[in-house]
């Protein structure tokens, strides 16, 4: 369901608008999906729900919540990533959508993978 013009996703409030106070989950954010976009597309929907009318699929919103989280400062280098679990109780996805988010992160360097220890966040410098 589409919010109407004026509406604000997710539990935040309108505390998150870009600078011309656009609701997040309006077109206009949605093209603004480049590495510093999609950074400030993120940092709104921290607390948000996901947007299943957004051109952008689950896994990259949830990717793009944690990627602004790390680019923050928020989640720190070498300290684990939100879990799967978290992501499905956080965000209420199926578990393949979280390991597709995990999956994602790993691809675009922002997290590593160590076997049966957990997924946690890459260096700057190896990124």
């Amino acid at each position: 369901m589409a919010m109407p013009p004026g509406r604000w996703r997710g539990r935040g409030g309108p505390s998150c608008v870009d600078s011309k106070r656009t609701p997040i989950g309006s077109s206009t954010n949605v093209g603004v999906l480049g590495r510093t976009g999609a950074v400030f597309y993120l940092r709104c929907m921290s607390d948000a729900e996901i947007d299943y009318e957004s051109p952008l699929p689950p896994y990259r919103q949830i990717a793009d919540v944690i990627i602004g989280e790390i680019e923050r400062g928020e989640l720190r280098p070498n300290r684990p990533i939100p879990s799967e679990a978290t992501m499905i109780q956080r965000w209420g996805v199926a578990r393949d959508t979280a390991r597709r988010a995990v999956r994602y992160l790993r691809d675009e360097g922002y997290a590593y993978t160590v076997p049966q220890r957990g997924t946690y966040v890459a260096d700057r410098e190896t990124r």
